[in-house]
């Protein structure tokens, strides 16, 4: 599983979690989603820590943002490819 199926995954997992459970449920639901995927990620025990130590919905957000986000030259790529195609 590669950092980049793993955030398309985690994606749906928090869209779908987003429409099931009421605020004060999601950070642990998602707390609990994140754990399942950690062990494949690159930096596992880093990932671990965060989604432990994740109380509420803006610490799940951190964590997706820092561990999961688009490599910036996968940022740059989209937006040479925007460009090109006109979506910009």
């Amino acid at each position: 599983h590669t950092v980049d199926e793993q955030r398309a995954a985690l994606t749906e997992h928090y869209a779908l979690t987003r429409e099931t459970y009421a605020e004060d449920k999601l950070a642990a639901r998602m707390k609990g989603v994140v754990l399942r995927y950690a062990r494949f990620h690159p930096r596992f025990e880093e990932v671990r820590k965060a989604a432990l130590d994740s109380r509420r919905v803006a610490d799940i957000d951190a964590l997706l943002a820092r561990f999961y986000s688009p490599a910036p030259v996968e940022l740059a790529d989209q937006l040479e490819r925007r460009l090109h195609t006109g979506l910009v």
